[in-house]
């Protein structure tokens, strides 16, 4: 065990705090906060993690972290060779990638502007849609508001009509007649001109 390591923990002890307490303030688990009493870092996944630990650990008993890492600098390792570990992120670069997933990233690169694209096209295809059903709704209720009136006007063409065929029909009468007058009367000059 360490200097640092028996410090922590007498701290700790005399706030009452267990090592359960403690996990549930830091959000640490107990195994690394052991490792951190025991000055066993090997149990941590990498120096950064220590010194951050190390921090949340003095914080949440209520030490002065600047004041710990200056006194217990020789205790905790340094960072300068390991400032960021290997896996902090879980997020790959793009040079991370397989190869053969890149194609499929670039088409996923594009499905939101496809997507985009196809909300705008079947939204203009609902207006389109009703926007011809308005138009179909007015020309059958201005149909409906013609159709009387060309009935009566249908009725008027029939009289007139009707009228034309009885006017005809007097005309071929009278032409008719005419005619047969006609031909009686050459009978009868016929007739005469006989005598």
């Amino acid at each position: 065990m360490t200097e640092l390591g028996q410090r922590l923990r007498q701290e700790r002890e005399s706030k009452g705090l267990s090592l359960e307490d403690l996990q549930k303030l830091t959000k640490i688990q107990k195994r690394y906060l052991l490792g951190i009493e025991e000055g066993n870092y090997e149990v941590m996944p990498g120096k950064f993690y220590v010194r951050a630990f190390i921090k949340q650990y003095c914080e949440a008993i209520g030490l002065d972290t600047d004041a710990i890492f200056e006194e217990y600098k020789s205790d905790i390792p340094s960072t300068q060779t390991e400032d960021m570990p290997q896996q902090l992120s879980r997020v790959r670069s793009r040079k991370e990638i397989p190869q053969h997933t890149k194609g499929v990233t670039k088409a996923y690169d594009y499905l939101p502007t496809v997507l985009v694209v196809a909300g705008v096209v079947v939204v203009g295809i609902i207006i389109w849609v009703i926007a011809q059903n308005i138009v179909s709704d007015k020309n059958k209720e201005q149909a409906n508001q013609e159709a009387p009136n060309s009935e009566v006007q249908q009725s008027n063409t029939q009289e007139e009509t009707n009228e034309t065929t009885a006017k005809n029909d007097n005309s071929k009468s009278e032409d008719e007649q005419s005619a047969a007058d006609k031909k009686e009367q050459e009978k009868e000059k016929a007739e005469k001109e006989k005598d």
